[in-house]
């Protein structure tokens, strides 16, 4: 969102625009921007109606106007990116959509080469990550349960994690609903197992949405 704010702030004239204009056009802007293959025609019109159906009736000339802009500007080569010369934390941002004050925090702790390679990195391997309830099964009863499915997977980065692909709608399954498994990011357990829990804390999960780091916290503990 950096990048699209980043583009729309040189074809806007006022940077104190309606936030919800500000959404519309953020939506415009990524399917101009971002290889969405969507026709121009289409991207604005759309968001021409997004105004209107949000009760912007008296901005959406303003919004064709600027995504048309941006339509051109695009077209002759005349968006601009920072430079990162000039504005290394800066243009990292704009290019990864990270916070200048994590990216600083990163340089610090990391140094700048490393610090950029986390910020780029994206993990493009695709599929879900699984992890079983321990309070139900343990690693051999999660691979005895997977076994029964038709689906890909291979061992995750995490201890018990499994990727798994192929699984088109997984909310269906009856392993899944009946809370034999949860689906979480290796992300989210290496947080949980970095806290390192002990039996008798109380654990506060601030972000909690639906609270599975909460869960597994629990897990653990048994």
């Amino acid at each position: 969102i950096k990048a699209l704010d980043w583009a729309l702030k040189q074809v806007m004239a006022r940077p104190d625009t309606d936030i919800r204009l500000v959404n519309v056009l953020r939506l415009g802007a990524c399917q101009l921007l971002l290889d969405y293959r969507v026709p121009e025609n289409a991207a604005t019109d759309t968001s021409v109606r997004l105004c209107r159906e949000i009760g912007l009736e008296g901005l959406t000339s303003v919004c064709n106007g600027i995504l048309r802009n941006l339509i051109r500007k695009r077209d002759v080569g005349e968006l601009t990116r920072p430079d990162p010369e000039a504005e290394p934390d800066l243009a990292l941002s704009v290019e990864t959509g990270a916070p200048e004050w994590l990216i600083r925090r990163l340089r610090e702790d990391w140094g700048s080469e490393t610090a950029e390679q986390l910020l780029r990195w994206r993990d493009r391997r695709g599929g879900l990550v699984l992890r079983p309830n321990l309070t139900r099964l343990d690693d051999a009863g999660f691979e005895a349960l997977l076994e029964k499915k038709v689906w890909e997977r291979e061992p995750g980065l995490m201890p018990h994690a499994v990727r798994v692909r192929g699984t088109l709608d997984i909310s269906g399954d009856s392993d899944w609903l009946s809370g034999q498994y949860s689906i979480q990011s290796e992300g989210s357990q290496c947080a949980v197992l970095a806290l390192d829990v002990k039996p008798g804390w109380r654990v506060l999960d601030c972000c909690a949405a639906p609270g599975g780091k909460a869960c597994y916290i629990a897990e653990l503990l048994k």
